[in-house]
């Protein structure tokens, strides 16, 4: 099943309408080669001859990150969808669901990556803190493979891995 079926489905479950706008939404995400803003996606809707304002892009993109399906990117502001495959991969089914973006520096590349243990760490940050923590977002930033093989030469010597 495809990305937007897929979440249509989650948010029908969840008892969510079945909305155009949305539906348009979450086939622009799945288009889309890089994240997104709210604005950028109003203007892929108005490219298509769809209503697509910025203050609906806002509620949508709110909705599909509430339900984890869909990601902000921390650093730029803008959303990506999120990888559903099979439940093992996503977690979409833990109460926790937890969704870390990879960022390359150079490029801009974005991956997503699952933290096993976060929980732990949530714990052992709550207990010391006496904060109750209801939910974190945490990127990572550097080289994805391709830039680090591109230009490894030029990276500063204590970022460069050396086998011995």
């Amino acid at each position: 099943m495809s990305y937007p079926d897929t979440a249509m489905a989650l948010l029908k479950s969840r008892g969510y309408r079945q909305t155009r706008p949305r539906r348009l939404v979450l086939e622009a995400l799945d288009r889309a080669q890089v994240p997104l803003s709210p604005y950028e996606l109003a203007e892929c809707l108005r490219d298509q001859g769809e209503k697509g304002d910025v203050v609906s892009m806002y509620r949508i993109l709110q909705t599909l990150e509430d339900n984890d399906l869909a990601h902000r990117v921390l650093s730029t502001g803008k959303f990506r969808k999120c990888q559903l495959g099979p439940e093992d991969s996503c977690h979409r089914h833990q109460l926790q669901h937890c969704h870390h973006n990879l960022v390359c520096r150079v490029c801009g590349a974005i991956d997503e990556v699952h933290c096993p243990g976060m929980e732990l760490i949530e714990q052992v940050i709550a207990a010391q803190s006496r904060f109750a923590i209801e939910s974190h977002r945490l990127e990572f930033t550097g080289l994805c493979e391709d830039c680090q093989q591109a230009g490894e030469a030029r990276l500063p010597a204590m970022t460069r891995r050396h086998e011995h």
